[in-house]
């Protein structure tokens, strides 16, 4: 899998997304393309969406469990699109991932981690992601 996912970046602490979410570099180039951002509505995912969408970036994506709630209105408002995301619903995994290049994964507290994980990691390489953000 690393082969296809040209890199796999650790961020942590969580303070340091202000950086990752202004420009994202590797290997001295700046990265473009579709970004998905996973747990939309926490505070990190949130802040990293509203900062890139106030930077004017024109593909964001947000993942969210309920699409269709004030945080998904107010992002969505600002240029985000939004998409049906649920860690436990590997059906949301592809059709959020579709034509995305750079995953901004925000882990998750949720049971059965350790399997979900894996799985979004396979459907990511699947849908040819790039470029892989985690933030513990």
């Amino acid at each position: 899998m690393r082969d296809t996912l040209s890199s796999f970046l650790f961020a942590c602490p969580a303070h340091h997304t202000q950086h990752i979410a202004h420009t994202l570099f590797v290997s001295h180039e700046v990265v473009t393309g579709k970004l998905f951002i996973s747990g939309g509505k926490g505070i990190i995912g949130y802040r990293v969406a509203l900062r890139l969408l106030n930077a004017g970036s024109p593909s964001v994506r947000v993942g969210l469990r309920h699409p269709e709630d004030e945080c998904a209105k107010e992002l969505s408002e600002k240029g985000a699109e939004i998409a049906e995301f649920e860690w436990s619903d590997e059906a949301t995994y592809a059709p959020a991932l579709e034509g995305v290049k750079i995953v901004f994964c925000v882990t998750p507290y949720i049971e059965n981690w350790a399997e979900k994980f894996p799985a979004f990691l396979a459907a990511c390489e699947q849908a040819g992601v790039k470029y892989f953000v985690k933030v513990m």
